[in-house]
């Protein structure tokens, strides 16, 4: 992520939908897509739970607490067993 988004990275709010419903097996990619899709809805980012420390070598914007927020633009990435991978990027209408 550093090398695509540089210095900007740590402006852009990163959450997990994982650290809330677990590993999800094939519902996984799904569950954090209708995330996404809601954040984008409501305008709200949902945090990432149970983080309690975060190494200072990852200069993120990482979201601990549901919070308010301009979503226009929004990537959900999953990744699941045997390198299966999905990048989905959403806009706002």
């Amino acid at each position: 992520m550093k090398r695509v988004f540089g210095d900007t990275l740590r402006t852009i709010p990163l959450s997990a939908t994982k650290s809330m419903v677990g590993h999800l097996l094939g519902g996984a990619g799904a569950a954090e897509a209708i995330a996404v899709v809601c954040s984008l809805r409501d305008q709200m980012l949902h945090p990432s739970i149970n983080v309690d420390r975060l190494d200072p070598v990852f200069e993120i914007d990482l979201v601990r607490e549901t919070r308010r927020a301009d979503v226009r633009y929004a990537i959900s990435n999953s990744a699941g067993f045997g390198g299966h991978n999905c990048v989905l990027a959403f806009e706002r209408a």
